[in-house]
């Protein structure tokens, strides 16, 4: 069984990939195999970038586990901010070819709904293809970890990995 995980950045990828290591029976990595299709069994990949290749992951893996980890946007916005990523933004802006608002709020903040829009059609090919699939708020993520550990029949301390993303 293979697991993917994307959405926007910002919105709980570390924690998440601290509680999925308590899964003895996986190996979980973060942001490390974006580049590669090939992906072994018994592997979760987190990875936000994920989004960008959906299209080709659900092809190749119908039968993985697809998450959309998610927050609300405002926290995304702010997380952004926080972090001081000019650079992405400069990067997101560059990209884009488009004109950039002066304020920087307002940046990020049509930065993060055009990554949302990413995210919504990645979505949209996980569902199309019918694979297994679970939107997972950061912020409310009890119930939707407790059905992607089932899903996956993890072994591990779900109890250690739930306190991780409660933290």
């Amino acid at each position: 069984m293979r697991c993917f995980v994307f959405g926007t950045g910002r919105c709980g990828f570390t924690k998440l990939t601290l509680a999925l290591n308590k899964a003895v029976n996986y190996n979980v990595t973060r942001e490390v195999f974006c580049s590669l299709i090939e992906y072994p069994d018994c592997h979760i990949e987190v990875n936000p970038q994920l989004r960008i290749r959906m299209d080709e992951l659900v092809e190749k893996y119908p039968e993985a586990i697809y998450v959309w980890l998610f927050r609300d946007t405002n926290i995304v916005t702010k997380n952004f901010l926080k972090r001081n990523n000019a650079q992405w933004l400069n990067t997101w802006w560059d990209f884009y070819k488009t004109i950039r608002p002066a304020d920087s709020h307002r940046s990020a903040e049509i930065a993060v709904r055009e990554l949302e829009k990413l995210c919504n059609i990645a979505w949209g090919h996980i569902t199309q293809k019918n694979c297994l699939k679970i939107k997972m708020d950061i912020d409310n993520v009890e119930e939707s970890f407790a059905k992607l550990w089932t899903m996956l029949k993890c072994e591990g301390d779900f109890q250690c990995a739930i306190n991780l993303l409660k933290s």
